[in-house]
């Protein structure tokens, strides 16, 4: 008799474990691994879940922080938002708030130069970093316990007062420039790109760093951006971290409740305006295309945002649950990735449904996700469809609080995004409320054709037909 391989007889015991019947024999008219309760049929308690909060208090200047402790590693890490971003960049100038934030971090402060501020944070294992976003900038710090007073003095003085050196300010150009240079190198990072300004033209949403706007900055400018948006006004802060409340307020004060300025300026832009269908096409010598199909939908906190999640997990983000997955890729192979996203802003929402696709199958794709959007006009889904859907999307919220930090940054967000103060502990009731009718109703609020912009990337004289049957189109140069 043959006996088993070394590598198999090690598996004996786990398989003994997760079948014991086949140790002790199945009983009549059963075998071993058919005996297994289904999934579907097993029963468990309710998961009970309470969001998690942080302590909320103010510096003497009115600077709003969140605070929660954790003394499970000696570090603590800062966060801060401050309300301003490449919205408010100066025509001809786009790329000023990212280039601004970018020599914040790396040119210098009053007290040490860049180089220097550099070499202490390494000294002291600490990170620090700033980045501007459309209607924000950020900035973070994590570092030791020990260390709290020098890194705090560092960030505070690349908040307060960067320097902007002018070789720094040099790099950080010719870094913009080389990476714009090679966005046309990557289709993907291409299609997106210019999708976002087809989507918000006639919009500042839609303006876009350029070679030229890049050149045209000087370092007076980031100074005087510095000078308009970066103040205590305009300045929210996260600490979480093994310090208590009573440290982390005292160190604030010392290091930003001194901080005073005018009345920030205001940085509201008005919300893009929905456009009129239109096409674009970005000519591309390349085997493949992409296509994505984009609707104006609803801002963050609106009353039909709840739906119209639920509405994009259904259609595209659930991913392999998803209609456009399962149509485009699962059922006809016609692209190798393809699915949606919602993008929520404060006051307006951007939906897309997108497929990368082979060359010749581009028009079948495009016509297909408008179907697949269109249908979800007509009321297709089944309350099996809506009960995944929430299913899925409650899970995940809950991982959105598994550090300190996550849920520091969570509450923090509410704030500065002018939600309501329960905006999180309402979530998942919100989510339960979504019914087949909100969803027929939302689909066709927000997702109207005639409101569609599109874009397909690739190589048109291989197309099988012409794009004008979908509507107007215009040819990128």
């Amino acid at each position: 008799m043959r006996r088993l391989p070394a590598v198999l007889l090690a598996f004996v015991p786990i398989l003994l474990l997760c079948f014991p019947a086949a140790a002790k024999g199945a009983e009549p008219g059963r075998t071993g691994p058919a005996s297994l309760d289904s999934p579907e049929s097993l029963s468990y308690p309710s998961l009970k879940f309470e969001v998690p909060r942080a302590d909320r208090f103010l510096l003497k200047n009115g600077i709003v922080v969140y605070f929660l402790q954790d003394r499970e590693v000696p570090v603590v890490n800062i966060q801060a938002f401050l309300k301003a971003g490449s919205l408010q960049d100066p025509d001809g100038r786009e790329g000023l708030a990212e280039l601004t934030a970018t020599v914040m971090r790396t040119g210098g402060i009053r007290s040490l130069s860049g180089r220097e501020v550099d070499e202490r944070l390494d000294f002291l294992a600490a990170e620090a970093g700033v980045a501007a976003g459309p209607q924000a900038v950020t900035a973070s710090l994590s570092v030791l316990k020990k260390d709290i007073e020098e890194g705090l003095s560092i960030f505070a003085g690349i908040l307060r007062s960067p320097v902007f050196e002018e070789d720094r300010l040099r790099l950080a150009k010719e870094l913009k420039k080389e990476d714009l240079r090679r966005i046309a190198d990557d289709p993907q990072r291409l299609a997106f790109r210019e999708f976002n300004r087809f989507f918000y033209r006639n919009s500042p949403w839609g303006r876009m760093s350029s070679l030229a706007s890049i050149d045209a900055v000087r370092r007076k400018d980031l100074v005087q951006w510095h000078r308009k948006y970066i103040s205590p006004r305009n300045l929210w802060i996260g600490v979480s971290g093994d310090i208590t409340r009573e440290e982390a307020e005292a160190a604030l004060e010392r290091h930003f409740g001194t901080w005073t300025a005018p009345e920030a300026p205001g940085t509201e832009t008005p919300p893009p305006v929905p456009q009129r269908r239109g096409i674009r096409l970005i000519p591309k010598e390349t085997s493949q295309s992409i296509v994505i199909v984009g609707h104006p939908a609803p801002p963050k906190g609106a009353p039909d945002s709840p739906a119209f999640e639920v509405l994009d997990f259904l259609l595209g983000s659930g991913g392999f649950f998803s209609r456009i997955f399962q149509e485009v890729r699962t059922d006809r192979g016609l692209a190798y990735s393809t699915g949606s996203f919602y993008r929520s802003r404060m006051d307006h929402g951007l939906f897309g449904a997108y497929a990368f696709t082979g060359t010749k199958s581009s028009l079948t794709v495009l016509s297909l996700l408008e179907t697949i959007i269109g249908e979800s006009r007509n009321g297709t889904f089944t309350e099996k469809d809506l009960k995944l859907a929430q299913d899925s999307l409650l899970n995940s919220f809950l991982f959105s609080f598994q550090s300190p930090e996550q849920i520091v940054r969570s509450r923090l967000s509410v704030e500065f995004d002018g939600l309501p103060a329960d905006y999180l502990e309402t979530y998942r009731e919100r989510i339960r409320r979504v019914t087949l009718d909100d969803l027929k109703r939302t689909a066709n609020r927000w997702l109207d054709p005639g409101r569609a912009s599109i874009l397909v990337l690739g190589n048109s004289l291989e197309f099988e037909g012409g794009l004008k049957p979908f509507g107007d189109v215009t040819t990128a140069p």
